[in-house]
């Protein structure tokens, strides 16, 4: 791993007065500043590693309107532009570039350097928006940094909705008091809706302010100071060509200042413009003579100043700013009254976005807003007199008394803590050594308690038993909600596990495959890049998009597949056919057609197509099983059927599942010549419980046989078939539903017990089954899939045909006619592997997968050879390998070899033909012909 901390993006105006806040964040994390619109630091104070997020068509964009400039300079003998400047019409130009490159432009560093949390400081523009939306897109944490401004703040964490809602864009926000939060909170139209909102207190320097007014420049002047806005008061032509155009809010302030000193006749005014430093510095000095000769047109000598703000703010007596600036929080630490000048294009903004409350220092009284239509100087005199008079100060002690004083030090910690806390943990120690704690990613297509089915109960028991190991486990499922972003990513915990939702549902996109949805792959890959685990364990991809595979090998983790059913080579999963019984394999793509699109046999298009549909499925996924650094079989059937239906991987491997041992409870007293034979599984066409019924049905035709009861449990979606078994128990004789069951249900079923049936149609390697041996149940089961390497037919239980009724019915007959039958069969769990058993044989794989390499002994350096040599020689070994394995009738063996030399050589012309045999041996001839034809292709 490259790093030791996280990286944090950190974003808005970067001054000095932020110096403590970023020490703290650059001391925590590792710190990426991002320039959206050419606020560059001050002077550059803070050693930061930077990265500019907009690094593409801005000099595109900015071409045209660089030559207009130039004109413009041309024609008014402007100085000429230097590289910093430049820089700067380029950092502004990003305003005309659309929003799409900050988006990509975060993507492409998040792939590559994932960052933990973005961070806001005290700003609102449109990028930091966009920087933050993206943020949340990507599952990335984002920060708010308020200072006292609440209207900043809510701009810069909120937005509103087409319906009129006014909802969070940060997920967080750091506000200085809980006055303050409170106030924050007014703006949106329920608690619910606003961001998670944490006091930190005021973690920027404005005290170093106050502390400042006790040396104040001496007072023998009336100080009014004007700070115009860096962004809207400095358009480019008015920083730039100020000389060209008159500024509103500037000629203004002067009237007000020139008003006042007549009507003040007996005091004496200093006026004091405060600009940006980057401005004076970089741009030039026509700014500072704009202002001059503006304020020469009404008799006034003004001061420019572009220093520090302890310069200059505590010897104001007041304030005028060009809009709703951040400098108002300052003023009041250093009890300054402001005036905020809100231009039409400002207030048709508010208005327009229904944020028209006021800010919590006009609640307070001491800032006040001036427009166009009003008397500036009849409005300023009473502020100003109340400040000269010493009555102003007064209303801000009130306030302050109000608020704890926080140490901008205390503060930078609070809201470092407020980051680190909600930050994704992107980094691990470069090295780690076998023993140490993995971080693992178990992704499954369902999870509890949306799903209590096999595989995610599996899931579940797996997860916590990784951890009992000590390793980092995280549960990642899909989940179908509106109230919540598409393909967005929100934390849980479930009974200890950490869990991550992966929402798909998106309104403009209904429609879903079973196994490709390429809408999923980006959100994914940016949610893997941003945690770096150890570990990415499939568990299930129905419904997901199999390129994850892919995604997250190229991201460099150990990709480990875990396959416990047909999913890979049947579109229904578990191998039924069109009728609704059990299906010998995928043979052909014409008997996969028929089973899948037998309703469309009269549109010729749709034949077409559907050919084509499984032919790419089938392609696509066998390349796809290729990918994984390891796959588990969970029995030894699924194994080999899915090697003999194609799939192959070269480190392909039986790992039996486990089970999650319980206490067994002692079995309950029934009457004598009574047993009680159950079906337990959801009432589903696939666990068999029509058969199971229908053998029910022919058992009891015969009275004498009628000494068995029989229960039924099973979850349902109270369908069609539901409401058949429903009716159909109301027809037969001892034979109670008794409802639905939870997993922790089960040990109190089993005692009820004398015989567990699974008629399934389709299976592999069931739990039930084996949690009813454990429990000691004997089992009648269908004779399909994984289930014959667990019931043995008269030892722990008997099998029979999947769909036969009469086979079944023929089993009550044989129990019911001499009961100690079930009394000789050793329904034994004690050889069973436990679910703790095989977490560890997993977590060796794991080890020796993400470590092997690393631990490997050094080993003697061959002779110097031709890279293309070395590849021939391995290609013809494993050719010969291969070959040998076939010619020896080890085919699914021999398969696996010839598969892994197709990953070195896709068109190996000689390999291809003898794939082709071996499937013509395996009765395959639709996949022979493909082979045989690929291999008459390159070989010409």
């Amino acid at each position: 791993m490259k790093n030791h901390k996280p990286i944090v993006i950190a974003a808005g105006f970067f001054r000095h007065r932020h110096e403590t806040l970023f020490n703290e964040l650059k001391r925590r994390f590792e710190l990426r500043l991002f320039f959206p619109v050419g606020h560059w630091p001050e002077g550059r104070p803070f050693p930061i590693q930077e990265y500019s997020i907009e690094q593409h068509e801005i000099e595109n964009a900015g071409k045209v309107y660089w030559e207009t400039l130039t004109q413009i300079e041309t024609a008014f003998d402007i100085p000429s532009r230097s590289d910093e400047t430049w820089r700067i019409v380029q950092s502004l130009l990003v305003q005309w570039v659309r929003s799409r490159n900050i988006q990509e432009s975060l993507k492409q560093f998040h792939l590559a350097n994932p960052v933990a949390a973005v961070v806001v400081v005290n700003d609102h523009l449109a990028p930091h928006r966009t920087l933050v939306t993206t943020a949340r897109s990507l599952g990335i944490p984002s920060v708010y940094v308020d200072h006292g401004f609440s209207l900043a703040g809510f701009l810069a964490s909120s937005l509103k909705t087409k319906n009129g809602t006014v909802v969070p864009v940060a997920d967080h926000v750091c506000v200085d008091s809980e006055l303050q939060k409170q106030i924050l909170l007014a703006y949106y139209d329920s608690p619910d809706t606003a961001p998670a909102m944490h006091v930190t207190g005021t973690s920027l320097d404005g005290r170093a302010i106050v502390n400042a007014s006790e040396n104040p420049i001496k007072r023998r002047k009336v100080n009014i100071v004007f700070c115009p806005s860096w962004y809207e008061a400095n358009s480019i032509q008015e920083v730039m060509f100020g000389n060209l155009t008159e500024h509103r809010a500037c000629e203004r302030f002067f009237g007000m200042v020139k008003r006042m000193q007549e009507r003040l006749s007996g005091k004496s005014f200093q006026v004091v413009v405060k600009l940006h430093p980057t401005l004076t510095r970089h741009i030039g000095a026509n700014t500072g003579s704009y202002y001059s000769k503006a304020a020469s047109r009404y008799g006034l000598k003004v001061t420019i100043d572009d220093g520090p703000i302890a310069g200059w703010l505590p010897a104001a007596d007041l304030l005028v700013t060009s809009r709703n600036s951040s400098v108002a929080w300052e003023a009041f630490l250093c009890k300054v009254p402001v005036i905020s000048y809100l231009s039409d294009f400002y207030k048709s903004v508010l208005k327009e976005q229904a944020w028209q409350k006021p800010t919590l220092l006009a609640n307070w009284g001491v800032q006040h807003y001036f427009s166009d239509g009003m008397d500036w100087a009849e409005g300023a005199l009473p502020i100003l007199t109340s400040k000269l008079e010493g009555k102003f100060a007064q209303v801000c002690d009130q306030h302050l008394a109000k608020i704890t004083d926080i140490p901008a030090e205390t503060a930078a910690r609070n809201v470092a803590d407020v980051v680190a806390e909600r930050a994704h943990p992107t980094q691990q120690p470069a090295k780690r050594k076998p023993g140490k704690k993995l971080k693992i990613l178990e992704v499954v297509h369902d999870f509890p308690p949306n799903s209590y089915s096999g595989t995610e109960l599996y899931t579940l028991n797996l997860a916590k038993e990784l951890q009992k190991l000590g390793h980092d486990v995280t549960v990642l499922y899909p989940v179908l909600r509106n109230d919540r972003p598409p393909y967005s990513f929100d934390a849980a915990l479930y009974e200890g596990v950490n869990v991550v939702e992966f929402n798909i549902f998106d309104a403009g996109r209904t429609a879903r495959s079973e196994f490709l949805n390429p809408a999923y792959d980006n959100p994914f890959r940016y949610f893997l890049a941003a945690h770096d685990f150890d570990v990415v364990h499939f568990q299930h991809i129905y419904g997901l998009s199999a390129n994850w595979i892919a995604i997250a090998k190229e991201l460099g983790t150990t990709v480990f597949l875990k396959i416990d059913d047909m999913f890979f080579y049947c579109i229904k999963v578990h191998l039924i056919n069109r009728a609704g019984g059990a299906c010998s394999g995928p043979d052909s793509l014409d008997k996969c057609f028929e089973c899948t699109f037998s309703n469309n046999h009269t549109e010729p298009n749709t034949i077409a197509e559907g050919y084509q549909q499984l032919a790419f499925r089938r392609a696509y996924l066998q390349k796809i099983f290729r990918i994984p650094d390891f796959v588990q079989a969970a029995s030894k059937y699924l194994k080999e059927n899915s090697l003999g239906a194609g799939f192959f991987n070269s480190n392909f491997h039986v790992i039996q599942t486990g089970i999650q041992p319980f206490e067994a409870l002692p079995r309950q007293q029934t009457s004598a010549r009574e047993l009680t034979v159950g079906f337990l599984g959801y009432l589903h066409v696939r666990k068999g419980i029509l058969d199971f019924l229908n053998a029910v049905e022919i058992f009891q035709k015969d009275d004498k046989y009628a000494r068995l009861k029989f229960l039924i449990y099973g979850n349902h979606r109270h369908d069609d078939v539901y409401r058949y078994v429903v009716s159909k128990v109301g027809r037969l004789h001892n034979v109670d539903y008794r409802g639905g069951f939870e997993p922790k249900d089960r040990p109190q079923i089993f005692s009820q017990l004398d015989l567990l049936v699974m008629p399934s149609i389709g299976e592999n390697y069931p739990f039930l089954l084996r949690e009813a041996l454990l429990a000691g149940v004997p089992a009648a089961a269908s004779k399909i899939a994984g289930i014959p390497e667990i019931v043995k037919h008269g030892k722990n239980g008997f099998l029979f045909p999947p769909g036969d009724a009469q086979a079944l019915a023929g089993i009550f007959r044989e129990i019911s006619q001499d009961p100690t039958l079930l009394q000789r069969l050793k329904p034994e769990g004690s050889s069973l592997k436990s679910a703790a058993d095989e977490a560890k044989e997993i977590e060796r794989e794991f080890y020796k997968l993400t470590y092997g390499r690393s631990i490997a002994h050094p080993q003697p350096v061959p002779a110097p050879r031709s890279r293309r040599l070395a590849e021939r020689d391995r290609i013809d070994l494993l050719f010969e390998q291969g070959k040998g394995l076939v010619k020896a009738g080890k085919l699914a063996d021999g398969m696996a070899v010839l598969s892994r030399l197709l990953d070195l050589k896709p068109n190996h012309s000689p390999t291809l033909q003898l794939m082709g045999d071996v499937y013509h041996q395996l009765g395959k001839e639709s996949e022979a012909r493909q082979m045989w034809q690929l291999a008459l292709a390159t070989a010409a």
